[in-house]
């Protein structure tokens, strides 16, 4: 199990190759479900922060989106506190409006 003082290290290995995006992605996802994303975000390098926020974005646009999104985590399958995560999600996506490129 991951947990956010684990953070740095993946961040490390996602800077230097060893960690992939999907791998981030599903943990930083995962993580959502015990802390914010504002709060994940602060440990993030920007190049990583601008993806996930992107991703973020792109992926659950919205409250009613982010309902029907399916769960893809190569991991072990659909969380348990999926409902948690979506919520945090929506919260941040509610406060970080997405900016046109």
């Amino acid at each position: 199990m991951f947990t956010i003082s684990d953070l740095p290290e993946l961040v490390a290995d996602y800077a230097s190759g060893e960690a992939d995006w999907m791998i981030a992605y599903s943990v930083l996802l995962r993580l959502l479900g015990d802390h914010e994303v504002s709060e994940i975000m602060a440990y993030l390098s920007p190049e990583l922060a601008d993806r996930f926020a992107s991703a973020l974005h792109e992926e659950f646009r919205d409250a009613e989106s982010a309902k029907s999104v399916l769960w893809i985590d190569s991991a072990a399958g659909e969380p348990p506190n999926r409902d948690q995560i979506i919520a945090s999600i929506v919260r941040w996506l509610e406060r970080s409006p997405a900016t046109s490129s």
